[in-house]
């Protein structure tokens, strides 16, 4: 079992963000913020629950990518996005640490250009 393999979800994407910026990808990503009653939350409208970690765009495509730890579970507005996202053809799926040698293959063989 490697480092990678035991990394937070935090560290993790900062990892897949800052290669897949040297790669030429844009990212969105919308970060919980404390609320006042000192909850962490989303800010999110309408249908956003659930929606993937990562926007990835590049002139060559569109990702959409949640985000998990090794052990960490997909809920089901998770998976309900992804599913959508999949079947209208879109490049969806989850990432974890262990899947770290496909990701920098992904983001560097759909790099622009």
């Amino acid at each position: 079992m490697s480092n990678i393999d035991l990394m937070d979800e935090q560290t993790f994407q900062r990892m897949v963000v800052e290669v897949a910026r040297i790669n030429g990808w844009k990212v969105a990503h919308f970060p919980a913020s404390l609320s006042v009653r000192g909850r962490h939350m989303t800010a999110t409208a309408y249908d956003a629950a659930g929606y993937p970690d990562l926007t990835l765009v590049s002139s060559s495509g569109v990702m959409w990518r949640e985000l998990k730890t090794d052990k960490g579970i997909i809920g089901p507005k998770q998976i309900e996005w992804l599913r959508i996202l999949h079947e209208s053809g879109c490049d969806a799926g989850v990432w974890r640490p262990k899947d770290w040698a496909r990701i920098v293959q992904e983001l560097t063989t759909k790099k622009e250009g």
